[in-house]
């Protein structure tokens, strides 16, 4: 297992590549099971439950992320260092104060709809925990 670490130091380009990090995991795990591959990445009940493990963990974390970045949205905002560039909002009057409220909105939304996911793989764990390969001719069956 591959430990990223939490401590600092952190930078803006260290942000970006760890959730490109994520990205490219989840990415991985995509073309690990999909297919041919999936009788290499995957040889027992368990090894499926493990990366449901896994994926709980994620869907744990994910919403303090985005409540997280949502803060700092608004901080920033606050602090007068937002302006909205482009789009349709840009020349409406406290464009940056309404921006940053929707997108703390649709972060909300967002980390909403991930509680409901981690629901949902707990109750596909709660299966998947109790799954075991079935017995070869040469193994006793339990």
């Amino acid at each position: 297992m591959t430990e990223l670490g939490t401590g600092g130091p952190y930078s803006p380009e260290d942000t970006r590549r760890t959730a490109a990090l994520a990205a490219e995991a989840i990415r991985r795990l995509n073309h690990a099971t999909l297919g041919v591959h999936a009788t290499e990445a995957l040889q027992e009940p368990a090894d499926a439950d493990a990366v449901l493990v896994e994926l709980d963990s994620l869907t744990e974390r994910l919403p303090q992320l985005l409540a997280q970045l949502g803060a700092w949205l608004a901080a920033e905002c606050s602090a007068g260092r937002l302006r909205v560039a482009y789009g349709a909002w840009a020349h409406s009057p406290s464009t940056e104060a309404l921006a940053v409220s929707a997108i703390r909105q649709y972060l909300t939304e967002a980390a909403a709809r991930t509680e409901a996911l981690r629901e949902v793989l707990h109750d596909a764990r709660q299966i998947t925990a109790a799954l075991a390969a079935a017995a070869g001719d040469d193994e006793e069956g339990a």
